[in-house]
């Protein structure tokens, strides 16, 4: 299998039509790819984000910073979020609902509400290699990647709880691969997971 250029990556993305920022949906409801909703968009309170377990300890000028650049999205139930080769652009941190992430026809994890997905295809730079999936109707908060990299150098500490997050879910992936599932103390995160 090879990997597809960034330019089919991207248009894919686009295409799919399954992702809405929240702002765009209520200036374009008409338009909207999955339907409309009630709700404003509304600033993200900053105290709310200690309900994500990656962020419970973190300080909080790294929470209001946070606030000011996630993006509010939604996804309807069985809506591709991510699929394996997509460019990682962004990471999610899931509000309401619950996705699936799975590769080679296995469930790899269930994430839920206060669980975060597409962190390390953001760290690595390389693309994900698993596809996410709404299984229900989902609100998820977009960190994209500029904003990403501008946040991770800023607070350290933001680093070392997404590598604990990352050395968490690398044994479910290398044993899907055939390997190890032991962790090697030298491993860097890489593509290894979405």
């Amino acid at each position: 299998m090879t990997i597809p250029d960034l330019d089919s990556c991207c248009s894919d993305a686009v295409l799919r039509g399954s992702q809405v920022d929240l702002e765009t949906l209520a200036a374009n409801r008409e338009r909207d790819p999955i339907g409309s909703t009630s709700r404003e968009p509304d600033a993200i309170a900053w105290e709310s984000l200690r309900d994500f377990l990656v962020l419970r300890s973190s300080e909080d000028a790294l929470l209001k910073d946070l606030a000011g650049v996630l993006k509010r999205v939604a996804f309807r139930a069985r809506t591709r979020i991510l699929a394996e080769w997509d460019f990682g652009d962004c990471m999610y941190f899931v509000v309401r609902g619950r996705v699936e992430v799975h590769s080679r026809g296995r469930t790899l994890e269930v994430i839920g509400e206060g669980g975060v997905f597409g962190e390390m295809a953001v760290v690595s730079g390389a693309p994900r290699t698993a596809t996410v999936r709404a299984l229900s109707d989902c609100d998820l908060y977009r960190l994209d990647l500029a904003d990403f990299r501008r946040i991770r150098v800023r607070y350290p500490q933001f680093n070392g709880a997404l590598q604990t997050l990352i050395n968490s879910r690398l044994p479910a992936l290398r044993s899907l691969r055939g390997e190890s599932p032991a962790l090697r103390e030298s491993e860097l995160p890489g593509s290894l997971y979405f």
